[in-house]
C-alpha cells in the first residue's frame, strides 16, 4: 500500500495514469468518509456536534458536491475531522481522488 501511495504522490493533478489507477469512491473514499466524516456529517446522524444540516456525505454525489470544502478543510486547513486522525497516506489518497473526480 505504501508503494502505491508513493507512486500516486509522484503524479500530478489530472495525470491520466494517476486517475486511471488511483483511488475510487467505492475503493477508498466511501470508507474514508464513513469512518472520518459521517459520524457528524451523516444525514441520519443523531448528534451532528454542530455540523451544518446541509453538509452530509451519504452518497458519492453528495461528496462530489462538497469536494472543494473537503479539500479546504481536510487537506489545506487540516481542521476536519476536529479530532484529527487523518494519516499522511489517507491525505495522499484523498487528494488523488479529489484531483480525479471528473475522470472517474
Amino acid at each position: 500500500m505504501i508503494l502505491f501511495v508513493l507512486m500516486l504522490a509522484c503524479g500530478t493533478a489530472n495525470d491520466s495514469a494517476v486517475c486511471t489507477d488511483g483511488p475510487t469512491y467505492d475503493g477508498f473514499t466511501k470508507g474514508f468518509l464513513i469512518g472520518k466524516c459521517q459520524p457528524c456529517h451523516g444525514s441520519n446522524t443523531p448528534n451532528r456536534f454542530g455540523a451544518p444540516e446541509n453538509v452530509h456525505f451519504d452518497t458519492r454525489d453528495k461528496a462530489v458536491g462538497q469536494a472543494d470544502a473537503i479539500r479546504r478543510t481536510v487537506l489545506e486547513a487540516q481542521s476536519m475531522p476536529p479530532s484529527g486522525g487523518v494519516t499522511e497516506d489517507e491525505q495522499i489518497l484523498l487528494e488523488a481522488w479529489l484531483d480525479c473526480i471528473e475522470e472517474l
